[in-house]
């Protein structure tokens, strides 16, 4: 999108980690730097709540991609980056998907990758029955999941690679074509393996995820990856440190109170300048998540921020409309009109650029870009949950570490 001469300057960048635990060297010459870029699918399993809100044609199925190869081969697999869940996976050749794969993993022909046993120390997974491969089930929410074997095998990031567990996708459930449009190939997920408290017994998958992998092969530094994002959801990934030539000013750091995903506290929201009259009580576990396309806000949250800006920025085109930003995509830049979103996180501010949570999306119907809002409402999702995705996180430099108190 080409923005128009008034967009705001750029917001301060942000920084967040998983605990606070010590000071980070940066060794900047064997960090590992991969382009990202954001896709549409057409229907995307990063959509956490897709099957518990109230979609509406503004519903944005944005991916952020990383490409990866395996092995000695050529083969580009774009992977979605996803840190609401922990497996890395390729689509099997004989993947039962319902439709052509595009890049599937040759699981017989591959010089480099070998199924991992069930008996082998590895396969730190539960098995049914007399198995013999190590075979994994992720679930994700709204009933979708992927089922297949663990490979070890070369993965190739940037210019580095591991011999390291991967997996290789046999099955898909209610995840649709979301892989099969040739833009996403797999799924990188980036959620902690929990060591401390993982337990296979109870269904927890306690292999290591890829960054843990590749700081246990001494391929990185350090098991940290970082997520810079511009407004149009492309950026890099950073996997390995910190880099500072990536941010300006202070970092900011924020706990997370989860030891396999990244939750946080929100505690309450503006618009601009107005209170929107909520609470932590009201936002419940948030969990910041690259693999999810929109900010996606309890019934409560979302309401009272669709009031405070139906109130308030009413003279705004297609806010108070028939034809508005809530109930769908609009012709109309509204973006330099609007304010900002500021999030409280545990007692620092985080300012979320229009540009940021309202998406420009070109309609190839109309050979024309539309406007989108990036926030949806969680209907019933059975327990209060704010999720922080795509719409929340551009514009911003996140880095993520992997370091644990006792």
């Amino acid at each position: 999108a080409v923005y128009p001469t008034n967009q705001p300057s750029p917001i301060p960048l942000e920084m967040m980690k998983a605990f606070v635990l010590l000071s980070l060297v940066c060794l900047c010459s064997a960090l590992i730097r991969l382009p990202i870029k954001q896709v549409e699918t057409s229907h995307a399993i990063n959509n956490r709540y897709d099957r518990a809100t109230n979609v509406t044609s503004s519903s944005s199925n944005s991916s952020i991609v990383v490409p990866v190869t395996v092995g000695r081969s050529s083969t580009k697999y774009n992977l979605v980056i996803d840190t609401g869940s922990q497996i890395t996976a390729l689509q099997a050749d004989k993947c039962d998907c319902s439709y052509p794969v595009t890049h599937p993993f040759n699981t017989s022909n591959s010089a480099s990758a070998s199924a991992i046993s069930c008996s082998n120390s590895t396969c730190q997974v539960a098995q049914v029955g007399g198995c013999t491969t190590c075979d994994f089930t992720q679930l994700y929410y709204g009933g979708q999941s992927i089922k297949g074997t663990y490979y070890n095998g070369i993965v190739n990031l940037g210019g580095s690679s591991a011999s390291i567990p991967f997996g290789v996708i046999t099955t898909m459930t209610g995840i649709g074509n979301s892989f099969g449009d040739n833009r996403t190939d797999g799924i990188m997920g980036l959620g902690r393996a929990s060591y401390a408290k993982c337990n296979i017994s109870t269904g927890d998958i306690c292999i290591p995820n890829l960054i843990e992998s590749f700081a246990n092969a001494g391929s990185i530094p350090a098991p940290v990856f970082g997520i810079q994002l511009d407004y149009d959801g492309n950026g890099q990934m950073v996997i390995g440190g910190d880099d500072p030539s990536l941010y300006v000013g202070s970092l900011r750091y924020f706990p997370m109170y989860s030891n396999d995903l990244y939750y946080t506290s929100a505690n309450s929201l503006h618009v601009g300048n107005i209170d929107v009259g909520v609470t932590n009580k009201n936002f419940g576990n948030t969990l910041w998540d690259t693999g999810s396309s929109n900010i996606a806000l309890p019934s409560t949250v979302y309401g009272y921020t669709k009031q405070v800006i139906q109130k308030n920025y009413g003279y705004i085109p297609y806010i108070n409309t028939t034809t508005n930003i809530f109930g769908g995509c609009v012709p109309t830049d509204i973006r330099p009109q609007l304010p900002p979103l500021v999030f409280t996180i545990e007692d620092k501010q985080v300012l979320i650029s229009p540009y940021a949570y309202i998406y420009a999306k070109y309609d190839a119907v109309r050979d024309s870009t539309t406007y989108c809002l990036a926030i949806q409402q969680l209907v019933n999702p059975g327990y209060p949950t704010t999720i922080l995705g795509l719409g929340f996180l551009r514009g911003f430099l996140f880095l993520f570490l992997f370091f644990f108190l006792n």
